[in-house]
C-alpha cells in the first residue's frame, strides 16, 4: 500500500482548489485529472472545510491525534479496530480499490482512487438497461461481493448509491469501502467469534438480496 504524507499546501489544493465530483456524509471527492481522484475526509477537519481557512488545520490534526492516542491509552479507542481499519484499506489497495492513503501530520486525511468518470450509479443507469444487461451487473456485484467477503471485508452498505456501472461496458465498480460502515476483522477473530462472522456475512447477503430483488422481479 503506498502511503503519502501531505504537505499543507497539498491539503489545501486538495479541499479548496480542485473540481468537485462529489460529497457523502464524511468524505469528499475532488477531480485531480480525467484518471485519478481524492477522497477527503472533512468531517474530521470539518472547521478547516467550512471556513476555508487553511490555517485552521493544525489545530484540528493535532486534537484529533490527541484525542486519538489518549482513547487508545485509556481503552476507549481499541488499538486492534484501528489497526485492523489500516489493515482493511491494505486489502482494498491490492484489489485496486484504492491507489494511496493519504496522511497530514501521520493522521489519515483521505485516499487516492481511480477517476471513474464514465461511469454512473446504479439508481441512475439502471432505468436505460434491459433486463439482461441488470441480470449481468447483478452477477457482477455478487461476484465482488464474494471476493470481499473471502477477505473479512464486510461492506455493510450495500447500496444503489454505492454501486458504480459503466453503461457502455457494464463494468462494476463497488465504492465507498474505505468508510466505517465496511467492517473487516481479522481470521484469529473470527474463528474465536463463529457467530460474529455469521451475522455479518448474512448481513451482506441480506443487503445484496434486496438490492436484487429491487431490479429483478
Amino acid at each position: 500500500m503506498v502511503e503519502v504524507e501531505l504537505s499543507k499546501e497539498d491539503l489545501c489544493n486538495y479541499l479548496f482548489e480542485l473540481e468537485d465530483i462529489g460529497i457523502g456524509s464524511y468524505g469528499i471527492v475532488k477531480k485531480i485529472n480525467d484518471d485519478v481522484c481524492v477522497k477527503i475526509y472533512y468531517k474530521d477537519i470539518y472547521k478547516t472545510f467550512v471556513s476555508k481557512n487553511i490555517n485552521n488545520i493544525d489545530d484540528e490534526i493535532n486534537t484529533r491525534l490527541n484525542i486519538q492516542n489518549e482513547s487508545i491509552k485509556l481503552s476507549l479507542l481499541n488499538k486492534e479496530i484501528y489497526e485492523n481499519s489500516i489493515t482493511k484499506l491494505e486489502l482494498l489497495s491490492q484489489l485496486g480499490y484504492i491507489n494511496k492513503v493519504l496522511y497530514y501530520k501521520g493522521y489519515k486525511i483521505g485516499i487516492e482512487m481511480k477517476n471513474y468518470q464514465n461511469y454512473k450509479s446504479l439508481c441512475d443507469t439502471a432505468m436505460y438497461l434491459d433486463m439482461d444487461s441488470i441480470k449481468i451487473i447483478i452477477d457482477k456485484i455478487r461476484s465482488k461481493l464474494d471476493e470481499l467477503l473471502t477477505l473479512n471485508i464486510f461492506p455493510r452498505d450495500l447500496t444503489s448509491n454505492n454501486i458504480l456501472v459503466d453503461i457502455n461496458t457494464l463494468d462494476v465498480v463497488l465504492i465507498d469501502l474505505d468508510d466505517i460502515c465496511t467492517r473487516y476483522d481479522t481470521n484469529d477473530y473470527l474463528e474465536k467469534n463463529p457467530r460474529v462472522r455469521k451475522y455479518l456475512i448474512n448481513d451482506c447477503n441480506k443487503k445484496f438480496s434486496h438490492l436484487k430483488q429491487l431490479y429483478i422481479n
